[in-house]
């Protein structure tokens, strides 16, 4: 219920009005408004007390979503006075002839305990999704399942579950949201293009208020004028972006956002010119993958990418609400462009290119028609060649893109899907891939998973493809492959991809929603019952499915390394391993009949062409080595003209 100030209060609007005449008024425009309640959760009614400076001025305010105006709202004085009485999306300006209106300020007020009630098919909102079928469904369902909300484990967490993680409100007009205008049976009354039913080829955007609401932290929270933009495929649970831009209010969204993620805060920025609302699409209980949602999967991936690399797209959970109604459990994303490359590496936006696998995003893409073209296609075993590609194509972050994409036996990938890239123009810089769209991974019938995906297998060797080309490329220079098997063992045995490693960075993402999906099961683990299949729960479906991704992560590096010697992409013969170290000596360990060399002062023991190094000594296995004058003693081992691994003694997995 909202309603004006009361006659009851007339000694208090005396007093307020007489400090509105008494306030400075600027020449230029009306004074903002000021709510005395800030934007949050709620568990008893309130009055909002809306109020500007300027004498004279009259407020309009809404409550539907709709942008008020002079000439659209409700309100029309100077305070007003709201009921809140639940969840309610508030947004107020104030206006007065001759002057420019204020902006509009935009309050979502979140009463929990009122969200898991919202009605299933609310007045003057679409009921049915046209004729597009997404993913098999054809009705929207708004409200909470009340199997879940009062179902015997979840009813004590379901209110705190939804405090559980930051909520991200968007409110905007109903006609940008949805581009259609219903009757208040839901019934289609006339269709226009809209944000939620976008497509990837005409993505439908719309100005909107965007708000971010700690449960516990208010102050780290923030509203914003933005724009929101249909992001990917359809979907009943659609993914959105936040697209921060001037012509929709700011330029780029200031926000520490990321640096509160579950993990990879302490390297994340906080400015960012859009971001991603990734709602786990297939793979989310709405999916018609729904049995293998964990939520997870696709963080971990970039996350990971950040481990092994220090650069990858960050992200984070959020509850999603739209215009006030709970929308489930969404991935807060990084989007890897140009924008994203100049934060992280220096220089604007306009220096970079980026690209991913439907083309050209922005930025002039000649070096990286010749990385994929003319560059790739010279022949790699020649070492000027593999020389001056490494000047246009960060070979290492490329070989820990590849190393990953295979650990985690990602599909649904290849040089015609999910993978965004870029390179620095001004000055020239190298190109790299990163990680997109990793739902399908971490997951095998098999444990444990790890695998070559068919198009880089040496039988599929092909020139055609993106990273594909370029990978059958590099396959034949040594070089490369000498430092793909130093960042393969390296990783897998002392760093992101250990089995310890891997296992507790997927249960951190996991803990850190584990409540919230109580939230989401109850919003979307109805969602395929139409179709037959059963409601999607926390404890059926999303905890066995953690324990799931924990078991195709156990003894994935020994299964990984066997898979990739046979397809001859690691070496057959393992470091040497160090058996005792002290500050002193070490002594280091190998098969008999296999050399072992080692270098004292940092460089490789195997010299570039495959050579000993000269500045290398052999070593017998067993012997103790001294430590005395050394600076960083490294290993290989060599049998016959095969070289393995490089060994950097004194680390620790």
């Amino acid at each position: 219920m909202h309603a004006f100030l009361p006659t009851t209060m007339a000694t208090f609007v005396s007093v307020v009005l007489s400090s509105l005449a008494a306030a400075a008024v600027q020449n230029d425009g009306v004074a903002d408004t000021r709510f005395n309640r800030e934007r949050g959760f709620y568990e008893t009614d309130f009055a909002v007390v809306i109020q500007s400076r300027t004498a004279g001025a009259r407020i309009r305010y809404t409550t539907d979503g709709s942008a008020p105006s002079p000439a659209h709202g409700l309100g029309d004085d100077n305070p007003v006075v709201v009921r809140i009485e639940s969840t309610t999306t508030l947004r107020a300006m104030a206006y007065k002839a001759g002057l420019t209106p204020s902006n509009i300020d935009t309050h979502t007020y979140i009463f929990p305990n009122h969200v898991v009630r919202q009605p299933r098919y609310p007045s003057g909102y679409p009921t049915s999704m046209g004729g597009i079928g997404m993913g098999g469904l054809t009705e929207f369902d708004y409200e909470m399942d009340s199997a879940i909300v009062d179902h015997v484990d979840y009813r004590r967490e379901i209110l705190s579950a939804m405090k559980a993680i930051p909520s991200l409100s968007i409110v905007m007009d109903k006609r940008d949201l949805f581009g259609q205008v219903f009757t208040d049976s839901g019934k289609l009354k006339r269709s226009e293009s809209g944000v939620y039913f976008g497509s990837q080829a005409e993505p439908g955007i719309g100005p909107a208020s965007v708000e971010l609401i700690y449960p516990r932290a208010p102050d780290r929270g923030f509203q914003v004028d933005c724009a929101v933009e249909s992001h990917a495929d359809f979907g009943a649970k659609r993914a959105l972006k936040l697209v921060f831009k001037n012509e929709y209010g700011i330029g780029k969204l200031r926000s520490k956002l990321m640096q509160d993620a579950p993990l990879n805060g302490e390297s994340a920025t906080t400015k960012f010119d859009r971001l991603v609302l990734r709602s786990g699409h297939t793979r989310s209980f709405a999916g018609h993958d729904a049995d293998a949602t964990t939520y997870a999967r696709d963080q971990w991936s970039r996350d990971t990418e950040i481990a092994m690399t220090g650069l990858g797209a960050h992200g984070t959970f959020v509850h999603l609400y739209l215009n006030g109604f709970y929308w489930g459990l969404y991935n807060a994303v990084e989007r890897p462009d140009g924008w994203f490359t100049s934060a992280y590496l220096g220089g604007e936006k306009s220096d970079w290119m980026a690209v991913n696998h439907k083309g050209v995003l922005h930025g002039d893409d000649r070096r990286w028609h010749y990385v994929r073209g003319a560059l790739k296609d010279k022949d790699m075993r020649v070492l000027r060649n593999y020389r001056e590609l490494r000047q246009s194509l960060a070979v290492e972050h490329f070989a820990d893109y590849i190393i990953l994409a295979w650990y985690s036996r990602l599909y649904d990938w290849g040089p015609y899907r999910n993978w965004y890239g870029g390179n620095r123009n001004n000055p020239p810089g190298r190109f790299r891939f990163f990680m997109w769209d990793a739902e399908y991974s971490l997951f095998s019938r098999a444990t444990p998973m790890a695998w070559i995906h068919g198009l880089f297998t040496r039988a599929a060797a092909t020139r055609s493809g993106d990273m594909v080309g370029i990978w059958h490329a590099l396959a034949q220079s040594p070089e490369f492959m000498t430092l793909f098997a130093d960042r393969v063992y390296q990783h897998c045995f002392h760093g992101a991809l250990t089995e310890e490693r891997s296992i507790a960075r997927f249960r951190r993402l996991a803990a850190f929603i584990e409540s919230a999906v109580v939230a989401e099961s109850a919003r979307w683990g109805d969602a395929r019952e139409a179709l037959g299949e059963p409601t999607r729960t926390r404890n059926d479906t999303f905890l066995p499915q953690v324990k799931r991704v924990e078991a195709v992560m156990t003894g994935n590096v020994s299964h990984f390394i066997e898979v990739l010697r046979q397809e001859d992409y690691y070496p057959r013969i393992d470091p040497p391993e160090p058996t005792r170290i002290s500050a002193l000596s070490v002594t280091l360990v190998q098969a008999q009949g296999v050399a072992i060399y080692v270098t004292r002062d940092g460089s490789d023991p195997r010299a570039v062409g495959g050579a000993v190094s000269k500045r290398a000594e052999r070593v017998r296995s067993g012997d103790s080595i001294s430590l005395e004058g050394a600076t960083n003693l490294k290993a290989r081992a060599r049998d016959g003209l095969e070289w393995s691994a490089l060994r950097i003694v004194g680390e620790t997995s």
